[in-house]
């Protein structure tokens, strides 16, 4: 399960297992792929740092695309 959570200044992605991951706003943006997975990526190189099912992510939509453009505002 993957919670973003929102700062000031930065996101939060936490795995819920103790491990998470902080990143400066409008520096990660999110893809979808057909396979209902989410990709994340760093704006400045596009590596992928991770990948994740729609539906562990909170906040998600109804499939990966409609979680993008939700997530496309919070980023």
């Amino acid at each position: 399960m993957l919670n973003i959570i929102e700062n000031k200044n930065s996101l939060k992605f936490d795995f819920g297992d103790g491990t998470f991951q902080i990143f400066p706003k409008k520096k990660v943006i999110a893809l979808a792929d057909t396979s209902d997975m989410v990709s994340f990526k760093l704006l400045s190189s596009r590596k992928t740092i991770f990948v994740v099912k729609n539906s562990e992510i909170t906040p998600h939509g109804d499939n990966a695309n409609a979680t993008v453009k939700l997530l496309n505002e919070l980023l």
